[in-house]
């Protein structure tokens, strides 16, 4: 692919969704993957707008001022390994 991806992940245990070993899976969903960019800052994959609240609110899609700070803490985790 050619592209450099960090990602939120959790173990899950053995057993869980009757997969017979450990694994790692992404949490809270398309919010938890990051893709670097060409100024090597990672950037979470932007989601799609969701249906509002009837108030005018999103209810499942993150904020913009969430994303950049997720953005921001992502690349810096990423720098210190």
């Amino acid at each position: 692919m050619g592209k450099t991806y960090a990602i939120v992940a959790s173990r899950a245990p053995r057993g869980a969704n009757n997969i017979d070993e450990e694994y790692y899976m992404s949490v809270y969903a398309g919010s938890s993957i990051f893709e670097q960019n060409s100024s090597g800052k990672f950037k979470r994959e932007k989601m799609p707008k969701s249906h509002g609240d009837g108030q005018g609110h999103s209810t499942n899609a993150p904020s913009i001022l969430e994303d950049n700070s997720a953005e921001e803490q992502m690349t810096n985790l990423v720098a210190e390994k």
